[in-house]
């Protein structure tokens, strides 16, 4: 991991972007009249039914979608609060959502499942209808979800591919040593298992354990809730047991009741319009966000408590935000997570901040930043509540610590506190390519510390040690203080282990379970106000559309100063291969910065890596 600001070319950034514009130039005045008169205008109809296609997966950073789109996409927040708002509404008479196989993650298909849940208590009918739940691939995630609806139905060649939660991680060291690479590493402590996927054959007792922990809190979780909402299928355990025997084909669910009715979208679309009554409309769920906003709005809560939402989505590093605006895809730059964080404290309009985390973790003294500013808005008499989404791993946790209040869901990734640092020795790669590398230096110094070609000294590996347990002794001590625990109290759950967030709340490491309902009536809370005060709830920085945070990337826009870079990101830039054998440096350097590299000097808070299949 390079946590170095992210290198750009410039002539490959003008290339994307003649790229990019030519069609916009030879469609200007189309894009034109689409941009300024779409159909996202428009009154809602009097009689309507939402429709949203969860098989397309939705993010927590806003400003998401295609680049030469008019409209930014669909946030989980956006999803959540727009059900809010049509819970109450008397145009809104139902809800028709399309499930899958999308690869959402658990936490945001609990948020989802709570949000559909809610909207179901106004007494209007819901409707899920899957092609197939997974189609030779697990489905359990997208049918878990379809068990808050009133209705599943799924196509008759359709199967509900349930399967127990598992997960997979792989252990490259034989290929690594294949190659002539030599993994060393440091970690703090025996359940900091994150680099154990270059140094290991396979799990470590320890690393077996915790991912074992994690994967059945989570199942427990599920099973628990869908007994709960679908009692025809029994109990948690009768829950289990149906998870294990999967996947089902079509006549087989319906037998077994995981579903309710066999046929085809137009039947189902024609069954929920039935139920929300005569001449009911379908409008996309992202079309009434636009036209009836949600209740957290300036227009609907004028005069409110105005709530600053940060975003902290991606691997953490220093430097700006790491944005890529035509996969959707993000990193979280310190530099601009920070200043984000500045302005919220800095606007007196700003009562409280929430600090929404969907992070792995990352550099120490990137996530350290944003810490501080966290702690900083605290002393200012501004609560910040930590919203953790899918992962709040290690360096998404540290970056929580200092919060008023931390929040997550029952099935988030939570933790590590622990920390690792090392290098990749590939002085037999180089050997094998007919390369040498000659080193030298002023004095007797021992280079071994830096360098990927000699393994670590005595001496240096004595010095990396001692970084290694500095920080993670420095990372308990300032978790325990933003906790207002002893740090005897928290070693015993730090130690680098992941937890599950309703594991992690035992432990006392989270305050709260849930999602954004959950966070802000946690902030109600922390202001004073009754249960159900109406808030408003603003980015920071405002997203801007796709196109302009593009061009605004290309044009390396700083912004005024360091003190406001919010709006402005670096541009995706991926290390190459060189094309010529002759350039060696350039070739070596690109292999440094690839996700293999755990170069000394580069601590990282990463969480373990666990490729969960639900």
């Amino acid at each position: 991991m390079n946590d170095a600001a992210p290198r750009k070319s410039r002539s490959g950034c003008l290339l994307l972007l003649l790229v990019l514009l030519t069609p916009v130039a030879l469609c200007a005045p189309l894009c034109v009249v689409g941009l300024g008169a779409g159909p996202a205008g428009g009154p809602v109809p009097p009689v309507t039914v939402l429709e949203l296609d969860l098989e397309r997966a939705l993010g927590e950073a806003p400003g998401g979608g295609a680049p030469l789109s008019p409209t930014a996409a669909l946030t989980v927040r956006d999803v959540v609060f727009t059900l809010e708002q049509a819970a109450t509404d008397p145009k809104v008479r139902g809800l028709f959502v399309r499930l899958g196989g999308a690869g959402h993650g658990l936490a945001t298909a609990v948020e989802l499942r709570d949000a559909v849940l809610a909207f179901k208590r106004s007494g209007k009918p819901t409707l899920a209808f899957a092609e197939s739940f997974g189609e030779m691939t697990p489905g359990t995630g997208g049918w878990y979800i379809a068990t808050a609806f009133d209705d599943v139905w799924l196509q008759p060649a359709g199967a509900v591919g349930l399967a127990t939660l598992a997960g997979e991680t792989p252990f490259g060291r034989d290929a690594l040593e294949k190659l002539g690479v030599q993994p060393q590493s440091a970690a703090r402590k025996e359940f900091k298992n994150a680099p154990n996927t270059f140094t290991e054959q396979g799990f470590t007792e320890a690393h077996r354990e915790a991912s074992l922990r994690l994967l059945t809190s989570a199942q427990q979780v599920l099973v628990e809730q869908v007994a709960k909402s679908r009692p025809a299928l029994g109990d948690a355990a009768a829950v289990a047991a149906l998870l294990a025997g999967g996947p089902y084909d079509a006549a087989a669910a319906f037998d077994k009741k995981l579903v309710d009715k066999l046929g085809y979208r137009d039947e189902a679309i024609a069954r929920i319009k039935e139920r929300a009554g005569p001449n009911a409309t379908l409008l996309w769920l992202s079309r009434y966000h636009q036209r009836a906003g949600t209740a957290y709005d300036d227009d609907h809560a004028e005069g409110a408590p105005l709530v600053a939402v940060v975003t902290a989505v991606g691997q953490i590093h220093r430097g700006r935000t790491n944005a890529d605006p035509v996969s959707g895809t993000s990193t979280v730059g310190s530099d601009t997570t920070a200043a984000a964080l500045r302005q919220a404290i800095d606007d007196d309009d700003v009562r409280a901040i929430v600090l929404r985390i969907d992070s792995p973790g990352g550099s120490v003294t990137a996530s350290e930043t944003i810490a501080h500013e966290v702690e900083r808005a605290t002393k200012a008499g501004k609560p910040v509540v930590a919203s953790m989404a899918n992962v709040a791993g290690s360096g998404g946790y540290y970056v929580a610590m200092n919060a008023s209040a931390i929040v997550a869901q029952p099935v988030t990734i939570t933790g590590s506190i622990g920390v690792y640092a090392g290098k990749m020795v590939t002085t037999k790669l180089w050997e094998q390519l007919g390369v040498n590398f000659e080193t030298i230096a002023v004095g007797d110094a021992d280079t071994s510390f830096y360098s990927t070609d000699a393994p670590y000294s005595d001496a240096a590996r004595a010095r990396l040690d001692a970084l290694v347990d500095g920080i993670y002794a420095s990372f308990v001590d300032k978790v325990a203080a933003g906790r207002k625990r002893t740090a005897a109290e928290i070693e015993p759950v730090a130690r680098g282990r992941i937890w599950t967030g309703v594991d992690a709340k035992e432990r006392g490491l989270v305050d709260e379970l849930g999602g954004w309902p959950v966070t802000l009536a946690v902030v109600r809370q922390k202001l004073s106000l009754p249960s159900g005060a109406p808030l408003r709830v603003r980015d920071f920085p405002a997203p801007l559309p796709p196109l302009q945070a593009l061009l605004q990337a290309l044009q390396e826009d700083d912004g005024e100063s360091s003190e406001h870079p919010g709006r402005a990101f670096a541009a995706t830039a991926r290390p190459t291969l060189p094309r010529s054998a002759s350039d060696v440096a350039a070739w070596r350097h690109a292999l440094a910065d690839v996700d293999l590299d755990l170069a000394a000097g580069r601590a990282v808070l990463l969480t373990p890596a666990l490729q969960v299949t639900p």
